[in-house]
């Protein structure tokens, strides 16, 4: 066989029902088992972005009070003169006082660190003569956002808004490269219909403020969006929904490689046309419990179609959507969070506008009151969908697992507003939540919260999660594994082995990979040779069974392509593992088929 040779392998599956695939795989996918790394936090605060678009203008601002208002305002005139883009370049360790909310009414506002180490500029809204402080943005056009740190504690340490509220006509928002500390109510707010949001390595982290039950990630406010996709995002202890899409619906969602930890609700995607929940981490989600309603507002709420009163949303049916919820570590709770529900269960009050189990609706009367219990791993009408077979969900590889963080994890304060707000008790003035999750100094206007304030999310490489995401990576940010990040970016290869150099291994035998993975009916396996050899391949499923066996005969040296064709045998869907054998080595691959 020539270098460039493919066998196929008309392996006979039995027919199945074609599938939309969750993902668009390009290049060539890795092996498996990879090393860990030491884990930093988000590229340690350091940005080298793209280069600036050739028709761009830049305005370098200079930090201090009011100076980014004023740059953005004075500029009007030469901004709208110019044919391109206007990108606001802001200094790295440096702090921006915003002292207005900054508007963007007929123009792309795009502002990003300038490029080089240090600490990212750091954005924070500055009190009037007064004493009171506005949120920094509320946005009517295009808006950029790149290697910023935004600080939503003012100079007397109050919580002043979020990042972003969205108004005006369908627009385009990138927050790329963001760190954002202590928004007080959403951290991005569309008010409006139709936007497409791109959040890409970012770090948000403690939403919600004292009192309130308004601390989301994302909230559409009951608008249809066109696009939300999160990417290798972190977002830790929200005290609302991560993503609050109940009834509005989205065109295309996708929520790929996050870390979320600990909120009271979790994702509603509602009536998503199509969602995405792929290769992700949610563990102490859902923390506040339930009531009512227990089989639709668990871990990853979404509505059927069939199931609105007209049948149908926006004249949609449910065969005209896609749902996939696929290799997550989803639903885990640390034992603080067990603790809590067994020594400080809160009970809920029955009446007539509450709905309680059937099983128990004999045994209680209005005025009767049940224990709040914890929400299950999955929507419990997920886990009946997938279990009727309906075509529009799939639904694979879906675990809970503890995970050893090296940053650790605190869930104290967060345990501790939901103590006090289930109760239906104020929180104590001291100590504050957002005191207990920043380390807040008693001087806020001479302490500016650091990249330190922010955990290290990296867990122990022989967990479960650490191989379970599509091409073999770490589940959840990647960011915690930069050494992993950068091969995922680029396509390559991840190490083979603990032990094994993999441009070593390169040159005697590899697995490079599977694509489409996962895949229906057809997906090409791709192998490397040092020397002439005879080759063999199995799969096994996931409890080790060996399935089949194809004996590949002798093959010359260098890159080689089998096509496995799937189009009919006794397989079911599921993950299968790929192992190609070479005298006495041998290299495992999974596999996915979808039906």
């Amino acid at each position: 066989m020539k270098n460039s040779d493919t066998n196929t392998l008309n392996i006979q599956f039995k027919s199945c029902k074609p599938v939309i695939l969750f993902f668009t795989i390009l290049g060539f996918l890795c092996v498996l088992v990879i090393h860990n790394v030491e884990a930093q936090i988000l590229m340690n605060g350091t940005c080298t972005l793209d280069q600036i678009p050739g028709n761009a203008r830049t305005v370098d601002v200079e930090p201090g009070v009011g100076t980014l208002d004023l740059a953005i305002e004075e500029d009007a005139e030469a901004r709208s003169a110019h044919d391109g883009p206007t990108i606001y370049i802001l200094e790295n360790n440096a702090t921006y006082w915003t002292e207005s909310t900054i508007t963007n009414p007929d123009f792309h506002l795009w502002i990003r660190a300038a490029n080089g180490e240090g600490h990212p500029p750091i954005i924070r809204p500055a009190t009037d003569e007064v004493g009171e402080s506005r949120n920094p943005f509320e946005q009517y056009n295009d808006f950029t956002a790149q290697c910023i740190f935004f600080n939503f504690f003012d100079d007397a340490g109050v919580q002043a808004g979020g990042p972003l509220i969205q108004h005006g006509d369908p627009s385009r928002i990138i927050l790329d490269n963001i760190w954002s500390i202590g928004s007080a109510g959403i951290a991005v707010r569309l008010n409006t219909e139709g936007h497409k949001l791109y959040i890409t390595d970012s770090y948000f982290k403690n939403g919600g403020a004292p009192g309130s039950g308004a601390g989301r990630f994302i909230d559409v406010q009951g608008n249809f969006q066109d696009t939300i996709v999160v990417e290798n995002t972190t977002h830790h202890n929200f005290q609302a929904h991560q993503y609050r899409g109940t009834s509005a619906g989205i065109n295309y969602l996708r929520i790929n490689h996050v870390t979320h930890i600990g909120s009271l609700w979790s994702y509603s995607m509602g009536t998503a046309k199509e969602a995405y929940f792929t290769n992700n981490i949610l563990m102490n989600g859902s923390l506040q419990g339930q009531c009512d309603k227990i089989d639709n507002s668990a871990m990853l709420a979404i509505t059927a179609y069939d199931e609105l009163a007209e049948g149908t949303f926006m004249g949609m049916t449910d065969a005209d959507r896609t749902i996939v919820v696929v290799n997550n570590n989803i639903g885990y709770a640390t034992s603080d969070v067990i603790d809590y529900y067994e020594t400080k269960r809160n009970w809920c009050l029955i009446d007539e506008d509450t709905w309680i189990p059937p099983q128990h609706i004999d045994e209680l009367a209005p005025g009767d009151s049940v224990p709040r219990v914890p929400q299950f791993p999955l929507d419990s009408i997920l886990v009946a969908w997938d279990e009727q077979g309906v075509d529009w969900l799939t639904m694979e590889n879906n675990f809970q697992e503890g995970l050893d963080f090296t940053g650790g994890l605190d869930m104290e304060p967060l345990i501790m507003y939901m103590w006090h707000r289930l109760d239906g008790e104020s929180m104590p003035e001291a100590p504050r939540s957002h005191d207990n999750y920043n380390v807040r100094s008693d001087d806020p206007v001479t302490h500016t919260y650091s990249l330190e304030a922010f955990r290290n999310l990296a867990y122990n490489d022989d967990a479960t999660s650490y191989r379970a995401a599509e091409r073999g990576y770490p589940v959840g940010d990647l960011n915690f594994f930069p050494e992993l990040k950068v091969m995922w970016e680029a396509g390559d290869d991840a190490p083979v082995s603990i032990s094994e150099d993999p441009g070593t291994i390169a040159k005697e035998f590899r697995l490079v990979g599977s694509y489409p993975n996962p895949f229906n009916p057809t997906t090409n396996v791709v192998y490397e040779l040092a020397t002439p050899v005879e080759v063999t391949m199995e799969v096994y499923n996931v409890l080790g069974q060996k399935m089949q066996t194809w004996y590949l005969g002798m093959q010359s040296a260098g890159r080689h392509t089998v096509t496995f064709n799937a189009d009919a045998s006794n397989l079911t869907s599921g993950v299968y593992i790929i192992r190609m054998r070479m005298g006495d080595q041998v290299r495992s691959h999974n596999i996915t088929l979808l039906k």
